[in-house]
């Protein structure tokens, strides 16, 4: 099978086969997956939560975490096939991927509120995402995360990384960033004890550290801006 190659107007030709708009495509879908997720709580709420949900979350038993961990993964699985069917390189499998989750997230929040009204606040706090472990954190949090890495993606991913050319320290300071923001929603609860679904207990209890998210935030939002001034090349 041959590499794909990009043509005029970023379409992207693999065998034959001419992929027209892909970041369109990768954008469609996203929009799609995002409104799935926010349909299958609807579903788990319906059946955790018949007389309305409401904190402390229910637990959840041992079998149904391993599902539900199993149902994440697998989405992040598809995200990254398709981000990877439209790249022709690693660069772009890298920021299609970013571009995809981002809207996702994104997307996710925005079904809920239509379809359920919630959450009635940015503030309310959200039990996000199980692997590796449980992230805890208002909704606005990872909103705005997902909406710096998706405008930063979809900016990039036309972009050749032999000329933006990220250094060393840069790849480092970005994965530092991530880590960061990754222990702003997972340290707060385990502090708590909170280490699997439900448990039982108050999210409203779970303190976000708001200055670790600035910290992380700020860190990946620089490298963003010098990778894409960089990729533009000279003006």
């Amino acid at each position: 099978m041959s590499e794909p190659s990009h043509g005029e107007g970023g379409t992207v030709t693999r065998d034959g086969w001419t992929f027209r708009h892909p970041r369109a495509a990768m954008l469609l879908y996203a929009v799609a997956m995002g409104y799935l997720e926010a349909v299958v709580v609807v579903y788990l709420r319906e059946l955790y939560y018949p007389e309305g949900f409401s904190f402390p979350l229910k637990p959840m038993d041992d079998a149904m975490v391993a599902v539900e961990i199993g149902r994440e993964a697998a989405t992040v699985v598809m995200i990254f096939a398709v981000a990877w069917a439209v790249a022709r390189s690693g660069w772009q499998t890298l920021t299609g991927f970013a571009l995809i989750f981002g809207v996702w997230d994104i997307v996710y929040y925005v079904g809920l509120w239509l379809l359920l009204g919630w959450p009635a606040s940015l503030f309310e706090p959200d039990v996000l995402f199980l692997i590796p472990a449980v992230w805890v954190g208002p909704v606005l949090a990872p909103a705005l995360i997902g909406l710096s890495m998706s405008a930063a993606a979809w900016a990039m991913w036309p972009m050749e990384y032999r000329v933006i050319a990220p250094r060393a320290w840069e790849w480092a300071l970005m994965a530092v960033a991530g880590l960061v923001l990754l222990a702003t929603f997972i340290v707060p609860a385990a502090s708590l004890g909170v280490t699997r679904l439900g448990e039982g207990i108050s999210l409203e209890a779970v303190s976000y550290p708001w200055w670790g998210w600035v910290v992380g935030e700020s860190a990946a939002v620089f490298l963003a801006v010098r990778w894409w001034m960089r990729g533009r090349g000279p003006t």
